[in-house]
């Protein structure tokens, strides 16, 4: 398995934005991207994951697929089916209060993942 560096991985991510493309980051890594999926038409889908290496470093893999598999699709469709309904929550809550950030959102996260 090859092992790339943050600096790369960023540069492979800008790319496919810079070409029309989204870049979704799943889930959080400790040091670097812990589950990244970059898509853009005409191009291979890139699956982009956190390595393990010792207890001060990790690298990323990079594995490239035709199209992207369902796994992450349907990943991919939570996520942002998550993020709308983050959206539609915060903008409830700006309407009902004066300043501030919503200090609930862990609570809200959990309960949101805690339904499905």
């Amino acid at each position: 398995m090859t092992l790339y560096t943050y600096h790369a991985v960023c540069d492979l991510m800008n790319r496919y934005i810079n070409n029309g493309g989204t870049v979704y980051e799943l889930e959080d890594g400790c040091l670097v991207q812990g589950l990244t999926v970059c898509e853009c038409d005409g191009w291979k889908t890139a699956i982009i994951k956190e390595v393990y290496l010792n207890e001060w470093s990790s690298g990323q893999s990079v594995r490239f697929y035709n199209k992207t598999p369902k796994k992450y699709e349907k990943m991919i469709s939570d996520h942002i089916t998550a993020y709308e309904h983050y959206e539609d929550y915060l903008e409830e809550w700006y309407e009902n209060h004066d300043e501030g950030f919503p200090a609930c959102f862990e609570e809200w996260r959990d309960n949101e993942y805690r339904e499905k």
